[in-house]
């Protein structure tokens, strides 16, 4: 980075970074200083590539943008769908003096979409696209290299004036199989504010050095956004379920396979069925792969349904107050905090337990039964330390998060109304 007027970037509450000898160091500009250092800045885009409508609609509109509360939210502008699209969804929900965007490509399936919905996608590239970036409070998004997926071609000689934007880069984890990068998650090169975690592997990760969030602060361990769409509905349904997964092999019989004898011998074991005829619980398997004609060898009984066709796993998972999976991925019993036991699969989460014969597994299922369905105490921990605490929901805790930080670096006088505003009643008058 030279030595330019044009190279700092707002750190909040009168503060600003800039290069000095190679080092970069903070300093407190007042108002008229920063103006004398904008104008510098401008000038080098004037004497750049920057086209004379972006340059000259940047410094008109400069004053009017900086009184509105500008998000814009962002993932992959081809497919959206992700975590920066729940939170737009969201965002929109709250009755907050806020202009949130989000950010697609123009006849994307992204934007198809949110038009379906009701929504007025903003389109990359266009001069809007261009001049609320530059004029953002807060850009919201899954995906790096923020400067140049917003200003392509211009990168160069935009650096300049972007780094006078007042923008608050926030980045949060898509997925639980987001893998982090030092190539894609280095806090400098996106000046990156604030950054939500989903998951406690990812939050351990993003910890080390060479990531560069050595105020580690800035990493919130809050989960995903889509942790809000899974809801517990075990209640009174009683209803203990295991999903399993059976991959057909032509050469032998299905009576024959260790699949379906460990099935049968699981729902022969006497410790089960006595457990389960004693208490209000049934058992739910659902098979992936098992034909109705295959399962009808499987033994009998009133306290035990078989699923062979279509069902939503989802649902089940749902009502389920246990549950049993050969899926090592599985996290929304994680979520939930719902006991799970990992039966027939190598790996898992350290919020479950596991099973390695159909007699142990019985024995587990027994022993919560008799135990009224409560997570072990160091299990529960677990999940709290993979997860991470948001007991009023995901969505709601990043959101909160981003306001008490704006206030807190004097981006907004107050943020008690946007504490309150999702309390809203929208039939009150």
């Amino acid at each position: 980075m030279n030595n330019a007027y044009e190279s700092i970037f707002p750190l909040g509450n009168g503060y600003f970074a800039t290069a000095e000898n190679g080092r970069i160091e903070t300093l407190c500009l007042d108002e008229k200083e920063q103006r004398r250092r904008f104008r510098e800045a401008m000038d080098c885009a004037a004497k750049g590539s920057v086209p004379f409508m972006l340059r000259n609609s940047y410094r008109f509109t400069k004053f009017w943008f900086g009184s509105k509360n500008i998000w814009l939210f962002a993932d992959d502008t081809e497919k959206g769908g992700g975590a920066a699209e729940d939170m737009f969804r969201y965002a929109m929900t709250r009755h907050d003096e806020l202009y949130c965007y989000y950010l697609t490509d123009k006849n994307s399936q992204a934007a198809q979409k949110l038009i379906a919905d009701g929504y007025k996608p903003l389109y990359t590239g266009s001069l809007l696209h261009r001049l609320l970036f530059l004029n953002a409070q807060v850009y919201i998004t899954t995906q790096p290299n923020v400067l140049m997926k917003n200003m392509p071609g211009e990168a160069g000689i935009s650096y300049s004036m972007s780094r006078h934007c007042r923008m608050h880069t926030v980045f949060l984890q898509d997925s639980p199989a987001d893998k982090p990068s030092v190539a894609k998650n280095s806090r400098m090169r996106d000046n990156v504010r604030l950054y939500f975690c989903g998951t406690g592997e990812y939050f351990e990760e993003l910890k080390k050095p060479e990531y560069g969030y050595e105020n580690t602060e800035v990493l919130k361990l809050t989960g995903l956004t889509r942790f809000d769409d899974i809801i517990d509905r075990s209640g009174e349904d009683k209803l203990i379920l295991m999903i399993a997964r059976y991959v057909s092999k032509e050469e032998i019989p299905f009576g024959e396979t260790e699949f379906f004898k460990n099935i049968k011998a699981l729902l022969e074991n006497e410790k089960l069925k006595k457990a389960l005829d004693d208490s209000a619980y049934t058992l739910t398997l659902a098979f992936e792969g098992v034909t109705n004609d295959e399962a009808k060898a499987l033994p009998k009984s009133e306290k035990v349904d078989i699923l062979t066709d279509v069902f939503s796993a989802d649902q089940l998972k749902s009502k389920a107050s246990l549950i049993v999976t050969d899926n090592a991925e599985e996290i929304d019993a994680g979520f939930m905090r719902k006991p799970l036991i990992y039966y027939n699969t190598e790996g898992g989460r350290g919020y479950g337990e596991r099973a390695e014969t159909p007699d142990e597994l019985a024995e587990m299922i027994s022993g919560y039964i008799d135990g009224g369905m409560a997570v072990k105490e160091e299990l529960s921990k677990k999940a709290d330390e993979y997860f991470g605490a948001a007991p009023l929901g995901c969505k709601r805790e990043i959101y909160n998060t981003i306001i008490t930080y704006l206030y807190e670096n004097g981006e907004i006088e107050g943020y008690e109304d946007f504490e309150t505003a999702d309390n809203y009643d929208e039939n009150e008058e």
